[in-house]
């Protein structure tokens, strides 16, 4: 039995909290696309786990919250916020957004997250594996 989209949905998102990426990776599709708004555009999941472990140690004491889900069966919007420490410089942290999931026979097949790409750029290093260049 395939489970349902928003099974799939906060069951990502549980994995996302408790910095579970092999979790987050078991739900997606083999040729996801993923799109992290002012930083990478990845597809594949190999893309993705490569981005993730990318981005791991970015960030302190990260405190994420859902905000709002919005599901039509095949589509799911999820408006969300976070608060943590930038690692590198150890500034505070804060930005929101809305992503974009689509599921299809039971796994992730696109990733979309919206957020402040102006926070982003500001705070995070560039990452240099993505499929289409993010800055300039």
């Amino acid at each position: 039995m395939i489970p349902d989209t928003l099974q799939i949905v906060d069951g990502f998102y549980s994995a996302y909290v408790g910095s579970d990426q092999g979790a987050m990776l078991a739900l997606l599709s083999s040729s996801v696309s993923g799109r992290f708004l002012g930083s990478a555009n990845l597809v594949r999941v190999s893309e993705v786990r490569d981005f993730l472990a990318f981005n791991e140690n970015t960030s302190l004491g990260l405190e994420f919250c859902v905000r709002h889900r919005v599901s039509d069966g095949e589509w799911t919007a999820v408006i969300w916020s976070e608060t943590a420490t930038v690692a590198a410089t150890a500034a505070p942290w804060w930005n929101q957004g809305a992503d974009l999931l689509r599921i299809l026979t039971g796994e992730i097949d696109s990733l979309h997250v919206n957020n402040d790409v102006q926070i982003v750029r500001q705070h995070l290093p560039d990452f240099e594996n993505s499929s289409e260049p993010q800055h300039g």
